[in-house]
């Protein structure tokens, strides 16, 4: 029988990494639905640094001793991605930035790569992630590239036809099985990206997010289900997790204390050696709530230490923060700060925090006297500082 391939290209998104060694929802996705729909196939797993190897005829493109951000993430397909290409009854695609992004050890597959490895596909070709989206808003550039397109999910009962809107998780949760032949065919150690809920709790989105897009109505997954899924990957030996791919991991069901502690002690209870529990994306109106401080301390009790709780604060100007419809002002932010430090100061056995907070600053110069401040109370372990992006409205 003929197998069916996952072409991991990698993604990024504003809540989710999907670069090696962090393993998206995208690829398990994906996986799940071709071993559901083709039992009887064999499942291969194939990166773009596969491909890339064999193009180019099985050698890195820098020398030894540096490694290759091109191809150093090949997996134990490498050798025979081509042909596997070849021979798959079904290839999909998993690709797409919806932000820029620039990795130490990856590149992310650029459409000129993709198109050059689904000319050796001779099956049926399939794309899912947020390369979609671009996809389906410029067809033209596209044409004959892909069979069916999925923008968000992928199911064993629509493969073959397309998707445009994300499947219930219930029907993702039918189609998932064992992890542990997708787990074996990648030589490092992946940190499993585990999504707790598609779009945003917010009444008002800001101007700028890309989440309505993705989905405007919340859908939250079961504490059970999220449990079950961190149990299946580490049954396939996955050692490290992430509870990432959502706009605000204290925001989960609506900042409910109660099902937040059945997660996090279900996923410690079910995968007990486990070395790496980590949250990402919070919002600091969240962290900043009286609720957010026992979040916060919920997250430093049951998670690993070197955890972080991202915060993003686009401006501290009030013209700016109206136009585009944000939420959050300097003291908000100082406030989630406190929290965040309050209950997350502990050190762990590697002598690192239990919960640092982090945070995305813009305009800079404007905002000297603030940052002082900040940098003077120590509120912030690390600063990422960077420029307003595409669709921000900003005054001069």
């Amino acid at each position: 029988m003929q197998p069916v391939v996952v072409l991991d290209c990698f993604t990024v998104e504003p809540s989710g990494l999907g670069v090696p060694p962090y393993l998206s929802t995208y690829v398990r996705n994906a996986w799940s639905a071709l071993r559901r729909a083709r039992p009887e196939a064999e499942a291969r797993y194939l990166t773009i640094d596969d491909v890339r190897w064999c193009l180019a005829g099985g050698n890195p493109t820098v020398e030894p001793p540096q490694s290759d951000p091109l191809t150093y993430s090949t997996t134990v397909n490498r050798d025979n991605a081509i042909q596997l290409l070849r021979d798959a009854e079904i290839v999909v695609v998993v690709a797409g930035d919806a932000v820029p992004s620039v990795h130490l050890h990856a590149v992310n597959g650029s459409l000129q790569e993709i198109a050059r490895a689904l000319a050796c596909a001779r099956g049926c070709r399939f794309l899912l992630g947020p390369l979609s989206t671009y996809a389906v808003t410029a067809p033209a550039e596209y044409a004959g590239l892909f069979d069916a397109v999925h923008t968000h999910t992928v199911t064993s009962g629509d493969l073959l036809l397309g998707s445009g809107r994300p499947a219930d998780y219930g029907q993702i949760q039918r189609d998932r099985d064992s992890f542990t032949g997708l787990v074996e065919q990648m030589p490092w150690q992946p940190i499993a990206e585990l999504e707790l809920y598609r779009g945003c709790t917010r009444r008002k989105f800001c101007d700028f997010c890309n989440e309505p897009a993705k989905s405007p109505l919340v859908a939250f997954r079961e504490v059970d289900d999220v449990v079950a899924e961190a149990e299946q990957l580490y049954a396939a030996g996955v050692r490290n997790f992430r509870l990432g791919q959502q706009t605000c991991f204290f925001s989960y069901r609506n900042r409910d204390e109660g099902a937040i502690r059945a997660l996090l002690s279900g996923v410690r209870e079910r995968c007990p050696d486990l070395e790496v529990l980590h949250i990402d994306n919070a919002d600091p109106l969240a962290v900043a709530s009286p609720v957010g401080r026992r979040i916060a301390k919920l997250v430093a009790d049951y998670c690993t230490e070197g955890n972080c709780a991202p915060m993003g604060i686009e401006s501290f100007d009030p013209v700016v923060i109206e136009r585009n419809t944000l939420t959050c002002t300097p003291e908000i932010l100082m406030r989630a700060v406190e929290h965040v430090n309050e209950v997350g100061a502990a050190r762990g056995g590697g002598s690192l925090p239990m919960l640092l907070d982090t945070g995305t600053l813009d305009e800079l110069d404007v905002y000297v006297d603030f940052l002082v401040a900040v940098m003077s109370a120590q509120a912030f372990h690390r600063l990422a500082f960077h420029r307003p992006g595409p669709g921000s409205r900003t005054v001069q």
